[in-house]
């Protein structure tokens, strides 16, 4: 699994490519939203927005509980203006 973890399956799960496809797959909104998911998903969306291959989004180091900030624009021009930020102590 490990040699590369984008496109290797564990077993009985998906590779993080696979979940890329499926978050590209994923009805975005028309209006603004929030969601609260997964890093992996987060790291997706990433991938989907700069146009990543899937094992370079898993780079991304994603905080627990941080805001990630996307916005989509006319379907089709991301902008990206927070990853992995956490409120001060």
């Amino acid at each position: 699994f490990w040699t590369d973890p984008a496109c290797n399956r564990p077993p009985n799960g998906e590779s993080f490519a696979d979940v890329v496809a499926r978050v590209r797959d994923w009805p975005l909104p028309t209006i603004s939203s929030l969601i609260v998911c997964h890093a992996g998903v987060i790291r997706a969306f990433l991938a989907i927005a700069l146009d990543l291959d899937p094992a370079v989004a898993l780079r991304f180091q994603i905080p627990h509980a941080s805001l990630t900030k996307l916005s989509l624009y006319d379907r089709q021009h991301w902008s990206i203006t927070s990853v992995g930020l956490v409120a001060p102590d």
